[in-house]
């Protein structure tokens, strides 16, 4: 039973970090074209959320791994299941969302590789 808790505890940090990889893309991005209802615009829509799906879920789920990985060998230890050890781990996720985004910046516009 424990076990099947604790999966359930971890699928949604997993929920949380996908939803935050999607963001970061969003961001990225920028907002949608919505100037007109011709085919082109209706083409890059297409592509826009292509985008968004197929490069925010990879980025959202490199963010859960390595969040998971953090919590069971780090945090596990030092924070209880209270509001405290939450906000720690929202905040620490978070964290890992900010210079994961940091880096890919650095990486396509300061470097110019991606």
């Amino acid at each position: 039973m424990q076990l099947l808790k604790q999966f359930g505890i971890y699928l949604g940090w997993t929920g949380i970090a996908l939803l935050l990889g999607l963001c970061h893309v969003y961001v990225a991005l920028g907002p949608r074209i919505t100037t007109s209802n011709s085919f082109f615009t209706w083409l890059l829509n297409l592509l826009y959320n292509h985008a968004l799906l197929y490069v925010g879920l990879p980025f959202g789920l490199l963010l859960a791994i390595i969040f998971i990985l953090f919590d069971v060998f780090f945090l596990k230890k030092k924070l209880k299941h209270n509001l405290k050890g939450f906000v720690v781990r929202f905040l620490v996720l978070l964290t890992f969302s900010v210079v994961f985004g940091g880096i890919h910046y650095f990486l396509e516009k300061v470097i110019d590789v991606i």
